[in-house]
């Protein structure tokens, strides 16, 4: 199975950011945007995985988790990977990402314990809201991006980091969580 580790939004964030980004949606661009039920911010894409495999990520994560701090994370602003010229990937940007980085790079620890490849790129943290199919409009997408650029779109305490399952199916990918692990609350 394809698993990836993540940080999952809650709903109310999730439709807030829904709507905030309507009109990016209705600027008639060739631009798969990710459902809002769907969004997350990855910490690692591990790949296909097996069974075994993911017992072993529960085993080592259930008590690592505790060890690390919950912590606030507020998403401000849009862009895109690699740049508004040649957009592949439309983002969120994530404001003072320092806890978020130290988090992603325990994981990408545990993951490499396990077998897994370290990541060859660095980590960016963002919050991936679509994926260009082709610069069709782009100066419409551009437009109605220029309006967000600096919005506040809300901001969540993460207090929990999820094992998902990523099933590719055609109406698009279908996330199952299959394990969370719970912050250290306490405050820091």
């Amino acid at each position: 199975m394809r698993c990836f580790i993540a940080i999952n939004l809650y709903e109310k964030l999730r439709t807030d950011i829904g709507k905030a980004t309507e009109p990016l949606r209705k600027a008639g661009t060739d631009v798969k945007w990710v459902a809002s039920e769907n969004l997350h911010i990855t910490l690692k894409f591990l790949g296909e995985t097996t069974d075994e495999t993911v017992n072993d990520i529960i085993r080592i994560m259930e008590p690592k988790s505790r060890s690390l701090k919950s912590f606030d994370i507020k998403f401000h602003g849009i862009g895109a990977f690699p740049d508004w010229r040649r957009p592949r990937v439309i983002w969120i940007g994530i404001t003072k990402p320092e806890r978020l980085i130290r988090l992603q790079e325990n994981i990408e620890e545990i993951a490499i314990a396990l077998g897994y490849n370290r990541e060859k790129r660095t980590f960016s943290s963002h919050l991936t809201i679509g994926r260009v199919k082709s610069l069709k409009n782009i100066d419409s997408l551009m437009r109605a991006a220029g309006e967000l650029k600096l919005m506040d779109f809300g901001n969540i305490r993460a207090g929990r980091i999820s094992l998902m399952k990523s099933e590719l199916k055609p109406a698009g990918a279908e996330y199952t969580t299959l394990a969370e692990f719970e912050l250290n609350k306490e405050e820091q």
